[in-house]
C-alpha cells in the first residue's frame, strides 16, 4: 500500500490563502445591483394583493402584507442614497396600514375608515415617495 503523503500545514493555509484572494477580487455587484436585484425578484413573485379574493381571507391578507413588509424592508435596507429615504417612507406607512389592520384582525371590510389607514391613503408624501420609488425603479433597474 503506497503511503499517504501529508501536506504540510503551510502549504494548506497557502493553498486557502490564495482561494481568499481569488475570491476577493472576483467582481463584486454594486450597491445599485444589489438593489436592483431585490426589485426584480419582487416584480417576479407573485403579488396576491392585486387578487380582488385576498381581501376577503384575512389570512391570506395577513400572509399577503406580512410579505409586502418584508419586501419594502428589504427594498428600504438595500436602497440608494437617491431613493433610500423615499424607500423607508414606503416601508414604514406600509407597517403602519398592516399594524392597523392587524387590530382588526386582518378583516379588510372592518378596516374602512380607520383614521391610520385614510390618513396614509389621503398622504401626498405617501403618494409621492411611491412615484418617486417607481421612478427610480424604472429607471436604474430597467423595471416597469
Amino acid at each position: 500500500m503506497p503511503a499517504v503523503r501529508r501536506r504540510s500545514p503551510f502549504v494548506l493555509l497557502a493553498a486557502a490563502a490564495v482561494a481568499l484572494v481569488a475570491g476577493a477580487c472576483a467582481p463584486q455587484p454594486t450597491a445599485l445591483e444589489r438593489y436592483c436585484d431585490v426589485v426584480r425578484q419582487a416584480e417576479a413573485t407573485y403579488d396576491p394583493l392585486a387578487h380582488p379574493g385576498t381581501l376577503g381571507d384575512p389570512v391570506t391578507l395577513r400572509r399577503a402584507f406580512t410579505d409586502r413588509v418584508t419586501t419594502l424592508s428589504a427594498l428600504a435596507a438595500a436602497a440608494p442614497d437617491a431613493v433610500r429615504a423615499d424607500a423607508a417612507l414606503v416601508r414604514d406607512r406600509v407597517t403602519t396600514v398592516v399594524n392597523a389592520l392587524a387590530l382588526k384582525g386582518f378583516v379588510a371590510a372592518s378596516a374602512d375608515g380607520d383614521p391610520a389607514i385614510a390618513a396614509i391613503v389621503a398622504d401626498a408624501g405617501f403618494a409621492d415617495a411611491v412615484k418617486r420609488v417607481a421612478a427610480f425603479n424604472a429607471g436604474s433597474c430597467a423595471v416597469t
